[in-house]
């Protein structure tokens, strides 16, 4: 039994020390929602929103024969290969970062094939589904 109470409280106690010191208490998505909504604008560079935010993954956007623009499978995004790509002109129609931050929070960042923010969109997640997307930059 002591041997029990002890494991509790070491199990306890690293779970507190993890929390506090491994970083872990400033994993708010709420605040990384907010901040996202403040630092990506229109009008903003790939750069500037890969610096404030790096994207896990992205799709390329192309239009086919007849005019529909579409986008490409997911991609993983590794900056260097980014930057050698942009600056090949491989992303002539453009295309998206993609961020989840929670199940109810997550944005594509559509950008023109020179890097330069177009749109920001919401996607639709499972709060959604009783009323349309919300503004992403008003608090939902």
């Amino acid at each position: 039994m002591k041997i029990m109470l002890i494991l509790i409280i070491l199990v306890c106690g690293g779970l507190f020390l993890a929390y506090k010191f491994g970083g872990v208490e400033s994993l708010d998505p709420m605040q990384q929602v907010q901040q996202f909504q403040q630092n990506v604008q229109l009008g903003a560079g790939w750069q500037t929103v890969v610096e404030k935010h790096p994207p896990k993954r992205y799709k390329t956007l192309y239009y086919s024969g007849s005019g529909e623009l579409r986008d490409s499978s997911k991609i993983k995004f590794e900056k260097a290969k980014f930057e050698t790509d942009m600056a090949e002109k491989k992303y002539g129609d453009g295309f998206k970062f993609m961020y989840t931050f929670t199940d109810s929070h997550a944005y594509h960042v559509y950008f023109d094939g020179d890097g330069i923010v177009e749109k920001v969109e919401k996607q639709i997640s499972m709060s959604d589904l009783m009323g349309p997307p919300k503004n992403p930059f008003t608090q939902n």
